[in-house]
């Protein structure tokens, strides 16, 4: 699946299940929130996760794209272990930050578009 949207957030996704709970950042995945406008909320964000694999990621200053426009492509994954933090499956939690329990994980092809 391919998505557009401009960059929120660009973090260290931590220690998680697809990454057997490593607290190396050299083999966790990084995560990239997306949202349609910018200024939109957390609870509007969309994640996309590029993994350890992804060619050349070390030398990809992902940081200087917060608030441009890419253009994402990768495998849509339902990550089960944010249930709790997604407005579409659970829309009166108190810790949201995502719209949607589905992002693109892995990562395939990442391009700024301005």
């Amino acid at each position: 699946v391919t998505v557009t949207g401009y960059v929120r957030i660009v973090k260290y996704g931590g220690a998680e299940s697809c990454n057997c709970k490593t607290s190396d950042k050299e083999k966790m995945d990084i995560h990239v929130e997306l949202a349609v406008n910018p200024g939109d909320p957390d609870t509007k964000s969309f994640i996309v996760e590029i993994t350890s694999a992804y060619p050349n990621r070390d030398r990809i200053d992902l940081k200087h794209l917060i608030g441009h426009k890419v253009m994402v492509t990768g495998l849509v994954f339902y990550d089960i272990e944010h249930v709790q933090n997604a407005v579409n499956t659970n829309p009166k939690g108190t810790d949201l930050w995502r719209a949607t329990i589905f992002e693109l994980h892995p990562v395939v092809n990442f391009v700024v578009l301005d």
